[in-house]
């Protein structure tokens, strides 16, 4: 194992996985295991920031050097947040900002406050303006008409404008329109939604896959099947918008591939396919 000379150092200490910490002139740098010089003794704060990133403090601002010593965000910020993707969000005059690791400026440092939305948006404020900023896109998605929005997966947002809601994709492209009283998760590219009482199933652009006719449509199971109710009975129906079982039970039990119907004294079985087809 080798062993490091203090030499011309103040101070040299073990840092993170193959790097130690030197002290020079009572500033900071970085060396690795072989000696060489990594980060300059420059700087008055040094810590890691995530597995391939290093805070560096100089005149009580902070910046971003990376691993191999590049400098990426020069020490002009009040405080600085590793995000996915590569992303930093940075704070100078009370206000915040979204920088990449090359510099690149994806909003202005303007916003007052933030806070998480799921895992992969950050919701943005500023001025009585609620912004939401997409990690997976790298922008800014939402606009300031938009009133609320709520992902309701990785790859979709609900928005709602006044009193009505539509989806957007994770980089803000229109999925479904604002049009609809209420939308819920039904499957990959599939929607229920809900208009003057009444549920339906959409695709993508407001492609309807049934009419506007049901009480109410369950989530769909793990091969695509879900309740419907219809005029108080229960039937099923797939993602392709198909009534596989007409609505006239009074109760059904879907269990992956089985199924249920309970109707008065009788009870009638049904066995699907992994596809949610029925067979027999």
């Amino acid at each position: 194992q080798q062993v490091l000379s203090r030499g011309h150092y103040q101070d040299i200490r073990p840092f993170n996985a193959g790097f130690y910490k030197i002290k020079q002139e009572d500033h900071w740098g970085m060396i690795n295991l072989e000696g060489e010089l990594v980060i300059p003794a420059a700087y008055e704060g040094l810590q890691s920031l995530g597995a391939h990133f290093f805070l560096v403090e100089k005149e009580g601002q902070v910046g971003v050097v990376s691993i191999r010593g590049e400098k990426l965000l020069e020490p002009v910020f009040d405080e600085i947040i590793l995000l996915k993707g590569g992303l930093f969000l940075v704070k100078q005059n009370s206000q915040w900002g979204i920088r990449s690791a090359f510099g690149t400026a994806f909003t202005e440092v303007k916003y007052t406050s933030f806070d998480f939305l799921a895992d992969h948006y950050l919701r943005l404020y500023t001025y009585g303006e609620k912004h939401l900023f997409s990690l997976a896109c790298q922008k800014v998605i939402a606009q300031e008409r938009i009133s609320r929005f709520l992902p309701i997966s990785e790859q979709y947002v609900m928005i709602k404008q006044g009193q009505k809601v539509g989806v957007v994709d994770y980089c803000g492209q229109p999925v479904l329109v604002e049009d609809y009283d209420e939308i819920l998760w039904f499957a990959d590219g599939v929607f229920r939604v809900k208009r003057q009482g009444k549920w339906a199933l959409a695709g993508t652009g407001d492609h309807l896959l049934t009419p506007f006719r049901f009480d109410y449509i369950s989530p769909a199971n793990s091969i695509g099947l879900a309740k419907n109710r219809l005029n108080g009975r229960i039937g099923l129906i797939n993602q392709d918008g198909e009534l596989v079982i007409e609505a006239h039970y009074e109760r059904i039990e879907l269990n992956d591939q089985l199924a249920k119907g309970f109707s008065g004294q009788e009870v009638d079985l049904f066995k699907f396919d992994s596809k949610g087809q029925l067979l027999g």
